[in-house]
């Protein structure tokens, strides 16, 4: 799915790219998206579609968001990206954050 989400946002410049997500993702209504640092890149869903209505299971839920910036980035930087997911709605925080492995790119 990343990979065919990754067509319609790529761009060279790694924070055009990050506005064309942010867009993207409120456009079909799968949460807010505000990248909270640039490194590590750290991006926070508020309002996430996949877990915003789940209960604390006290473990992230976020399989999809993860599997998408996966793709995303590792077609963005042309190698294996991995996304850990480290807060979730699920875990009883107040947004879903996805930190995109650095020492990747």
């Amino acid at each position: 799915m990343g990979d065919v989400f990754y067509e319609e946002l790529k761009d060279d410049d790694l924070n055009q790219l990050l506005k064309n997500i942010t867009n993207f993702w409120e456009s079909k209504q799968l949460g807010q998206v505000e990248v909270k640092n640039l490194d590590p890149l750290t991006i926070c869903v508020y309002d996430c579609f996949e877990c915003k209505d789940l209960p604390e299971i006290g473990e992230p839920a976020c399989s999809f968001d993860s599997g998408v910036l996966d793709s995303i980035f590792s077609k963005h930087f042309q190698t294996a990206i991995t996304t850990v997911e480290t807060e979730c709605y699920a875990m009883g925080n107040e947004c879903c954050s996805f930190v995109i492995d650095a020492d990747k790119y």
